[in-house]
This record gives structure tokens, sequence and C-alpha cells, in this order.
């Protein structure tokens, strides 16, 4: 079996690394900030709040409930590093929980992060196709998302997924 050379991409491991620490029920995702070639932080989709908590989790950018990935890995940054972001680049990738079918997708399907990244001066979000990287402005990230947001459940998503790779392939992918 021929694996995708993302298997062995930086980016894509660390990615994926943030990927499996979240709890995701359906779906989980790991994301980058990256300035310069540089990985200024990281994070994973997570919970941030719930009404029977009695100490939340800080942020600075809060979506709700959960933040997903792109937010966390801009709010580690924000929070611990104290760098930079105008210009920066985010990456992310993930996989199915359930049939831990990875990620690999041609468009870029959220709605709720490219307004969120913008205001930080994010430039491009990043996706991981079978065939490597796809850069995509925030503009473009934004309207895929709209235009995708129309049957954009979790069972759509990953019937429209590329390949047939899941996260054990790429454990064993990797040089």
């Amino acid at each position: 079996m021929e694996f995708p050379k993302l298997f062995n991409d930086k980016f894509y491991q660390e990615c994926l690394s943030f990927a499996l620490q979240s709890k995701g029920i359906s779906e989980r995702y790991g994301s980058i900030v990256v300035k310069d070639g540089e990985i200024l932080g990281g994070g994973w989709n997570r919970a941030i709040a719930h009404p029977a908590w009695t100490k939340k989790l800080e942020r600075i950018i809060r979506q709700g409930y959960t933040n997903h990935a792109e937010v966390e890995a801009l709010n580690d940054v924000l929070m611990n590093n104290f760098q930079d972001v105008e210009g920066a680049d985010i990456y992310v990738a993930g996989y199915f929980s359930k049939t831990k079918q990875l990620f690999f997708q041609d468009a870029y399907t959220c709605v709720k992060c490219p307004p969120k990244v913008q205001e930080y001066g994010i430039r491009n979000i990043i996706i991981p196709t079978v065939d490597g990287w796809r850069e995509r402005s925030i503009e473009e990230a934004s309207k895929e998302a709209k235009d995708y947001k129309i049957g954009g459940t979790t069972q759509n998503r990953l019937e429209s997924c590329q390949g047939n790779f899941d996260i054990e392939d790429f454990f064993k992918g990797q040089n």
C-alpha cells in the first residue's frame, strides 16, 4: 500500500498529535499556527465550558461551549507564546472517531473558524489532501465552508473524504 507523503510531513504529524488528544465524539482535529516555517503553537477541538462545570478553561477566543482546533491553536499562541500571528497560517488535520478514517478533504468545511482567525491576521487555512497540503486564503476557506454547509454533517464529511486511510495507516506509513 502506498501511503500519502504527508505522513512524513512534520506539520501533519504535529496536527495529528494534537488531534489524538481530542475527546471529540464524532470528529477529532488538531491544528498548528505556523509563521515563517516555525510552529508557534497548537491545539485540538475541545470543550471550554459546560454549565455543570464550576471552573471554565480560560480562553481569549470563545466559540460557545467548544472551540475548534484552529481557534485552540490560536489561543495557545496568544496566551502562551505572546508572538505576533499577523501573516501566519493555520494547518488543520484530523480523523473521524468511530471509523478512524483520516480527514483528507479537497474543501475547507468549517464556517465558524475563518471569521475568528481572520480577526488576528491569519493569512491562510491549510488542509490535508491525499496529494499534500492545500492552501486556502481566509476568504476562499470561508466561501468553501459556506458552500459546503448545505450538507455539512459529519457523515457527509466522512463520505467526501479522499482516499481510504485511517489513523493506524498513519502510524504504519511513517518512515
